[in-house]
């Protein structure tokens, strides 16, 4: 699948370059090409939705909206290799033996299971009926602080933002799902980090 990712550039520019009979057969490669790349991200529980429209783009002879479609799926599909990458070394270096004590270690040591962990945690002590005000500051003090280290992981950290937002508004329960839904985004972007590595 590494090849198919490098030939369908390869071959987007192909056609660009012929008319006629020669643009119509490279046309054809590319869409079974597009076709396969396409399956796999699917198989693999990758979301490209650019490369959807680069195919129908294809299809309706809109080469320029096709380039474009193509690029950006492309540019998605390195971000999430780029995003793989940069945690593993973020992991290397903290050794990964040696677990952050708290989110914002976590997430800087690119422990993205361990922060998703501690973000389910703080969300469930949220959800208690009998939460000191000294419990809460405490919980929107390790949420604040992780927040620098959250900025390399896309949603995570707007939902991490609007965590410590509710917080100081006293609402709690909205606070809760907040830092419920950024524990599952990590895990999804985990979950996508892996499958885009297979492709």
């Amino acid at each position: 699948a590494r090849v198919l990712h490098q030939v369908v550039p390869r071959l987007a520019k192909a056609m660009a370059d012929k008319t006629g009979e020669a643009a119509d057969a490279e046309r054809q490669k590319l869409s079974a090409a597009l076709a396969a790349l396409s399956k796999e991200a699917a198989e693999a529980g990758v979301q490209l939705p650019d490369l959807n429209e680069a195919i129908e783009a294809l299809a309706a002879n809109q080469t320029d909206r096709f380039l474009k479609d193509l690029d950006a799926a492309m540019t998605d599909l390195e971000k999430l290799r780029d995003m793989k990458k940069k945690l593993e070394a973020m992991q290397a270096q903290a050794q990964v033996d040696k677990l952050g004590k708290d989110l914002a270690e976590q997430l800087k040591n690119g422990q993205a299971e361990a922060a998703a962990g501690t973000l389910k945690k703080l969300s469930g002590q949220l959800k208690s009926a009998n939460l000191s005000q000294e419990q809460l500051q405490k919980i929107l003090d390790e949420v604040s602080k992780a927040l620098p280290a959250a900025s390399e992981y896309g949603k995570v950290a707007e939902l991490l933002k609007q965590g410590a937002k509710q917080m100081k508004q006293g609402d709690k329960p909205n606070a809760s799902q907040s830092l419920a839904d950024a524990a599952k985004e990590l895990e999804d972007l985990l979950q996508q980090m892996n499958d885009a590595e297979s492709l």
